[in-house]
């Protein structure tokens, strides 16, 4: 075990940050969807949405962090321009 080791166990950044970026993703996902069912005075009442069942799915984990974040950032600058409509 080296000093800059975590427990043993437990995950450390690598392991952390593509969940992290992953689950960002994910919720602004699911806001989006809300919004756009709001803008359209949809009666439907919104379902639970179970975020540990979404981030297992995904397995952001197998992914490069790069690549998370990368997702990310599209998928933020995309729920953006369509806000603004353009």
């Amino acid at each position: 075990m080296h000093d800059t080791d975590v427990a043993p166990g437990r995950p450390d950044a690598d392991e952390c940050l593509p969940y992290y970026f992953g689950h960002l993703a994910d919720t602004g996902r699911v806001f989006e969807y809300r919004a756009l069912r709001i803008a359209r005075a949809d009666p439907v009442i919104w379902t639970a949405v179970e975020f540990p069942n979404y981030a297992a799915a995904a397995n952001f984990q197998a992914r490069s962090l790069g690549d998370v974040v990368a997702g990310h950032e599209r998928h933020h600058l995309a729920s953006i321009r369509r806000q603004h409509g353009r």
